[in-house]
């Protein structure tokens, strides 16, 4: 844990560390971007009087106002679009960090965010879809896959400037083995009510949503480019803070409610590791009978693989979680030779001529 890192968990958990005259503050305000942590630390700044130098308050004071702005102007949006889709009988749970942003967090403005997730049924695809396009929202380049990726981005820019993303999931996550182990039905029979959003929002229950944190967190192990600047772990400690707001509102049934699951989906060590990777900086205070539950069964599993951070063990993992060898072989074929739709999509292009270049960066760097 880095010295940065440590202010930031110790000030997030109610603690009062000391800032060091030698820190430099703009590393520091840095940090505090990287792991989404700005306004959070802007806040409590402002209402307990936190003595940091001017050069760090400043920045994330902007920060701060930046992010009510933007929540204003995106809640807008996203209240009209989700009225839409329930006129519309379209089901649908909001995801990750607007789903805890009205949730769990004290303002909605403080839970740091690039998009709104949304998880909807396979079947109301193309309803989703002709919704987004009569909200002006463009659809990014589409994927052109059908096992590599289960989800669709749409962007919209209002005469403000700003830019609004929407992620619509149909899949709880890209990885097989997560994807299949938690189908559309399950999430939605084991959602609540998000009335400070809307009246028709709707999110996973406590320990569905510490369930999909988990899943989530081990999903993009060593895949977010952000250099040396995440914890030795690979985690942005926004990702581990919000499991740490949810581990709160757990009761000892959810505790072996949700142990429960992950032995019977076989995701023990998934789940183990990230909660002993939350509690390392926001003491998450795992009880002990559910921690040995946890522990007793993750090494045999399948999912186990995952924490390697190997991009091989990822897609053996994922080879091996697919039903029959007719979608394991497509499922290989997508990841070596993918639509080049899906390749300048990933790489941010949009001209066809990057894709062989692109075609030997994705091969080269397919680390094993």
């Amino acid at each position: 844990m880095t010295d940065f890192e440590h202010y930031i968990a110790e000030t997030l958990s109610g603690g009062s560390p000391a800032w060091s005259d030698d820190w430099p503050a703009d590393e520091f305000v840095r940090t505090c971007q990287v792991h989404g942590a700005g306004a959070l630390i802007a806040d409590l700044v402002q209402r307990h009087s936190i003595d940091l130098p001017k050069q760090v308050c400043d920045p994330l004071f902007d920060t701060l106002e930046a992010h009510k702005v933007y929540e204003l102007l995106h809640a807008d949006q996203l209240v009209q679009l989700l009225a839409r889709l329930e006129s519309d009988n379209i089901e649908h749970l909001l995801l990750k960090g607007t789903a805890l942003a009205y949730s769990v967090y004290s303002h909605p403005w403080l839970r740091s965010r690039g998009d709104t997730d949304l998880i909807i049924d396979d079947e109301d695809r193309r309803a989703v879809q002709a919704v987004m396009a009569e909200f002006n929202f463009e659809q990014k380049v589409s994927s052109s896959v059908e096992l590599l990726q289960y989800q669709q981005a749409y962007t919209k820019s209002d005469r403000f400037g700003y830019t609004f993303m929407m992620d619509v999931h149909w899949r709880v996550s890209n990885l097989q083995v997560f994807a299949l182990a938690f189908p559309w039905e399950e999430l939605n029979q084991n959602s609540v009510d998000l009335p400070c959003l809307h009246g028709s929002a709707r999110t996973l229950d406590n320990v569905y949503q510490l369930l999909h944190l988990c899943l989530h967190r081990v999903g993009h192990l060593n895949t977010l480019d952000y250099g040396d600047e995440l914890t030795a772990r690979g985690d942005r400690l926004l990702w581990l803070y919000d499991i740490f707001l949810v581990c709160q509102r757990l009761s000892e049934a959810d505790w072996k409610r949700f142990g429960e699951i992950s032995r019977q989906k076989q995701l023990c060590a998934v789940m183990l590791d990230t909660l002993e990777a939350a509690d390392e900086f926001f003491s998450v205070n795992i009880p002990e009978a559910d921690r040995k539950v946890l522990a007793g069964h993750g090494s045999t599993e399948v999912s186990h693989r995952l924490l390697t951070g190997s991009r091989f063990q990822g897609l053996l993992t994922d080879f091996l979680a697919l039903p029959g060898w007719g979608q394991r072989a497509q499922l290989l074929r997508e990841h070596l030779l993918p639509p080049g739709s899906y390749i300048l999509m990933k790489y941010g292009k949009q001209s066809g001529w990057w894709l062989p270049l692109l075609y030997i960066r994705r091969l080269i760097g397919f680390r094993f």
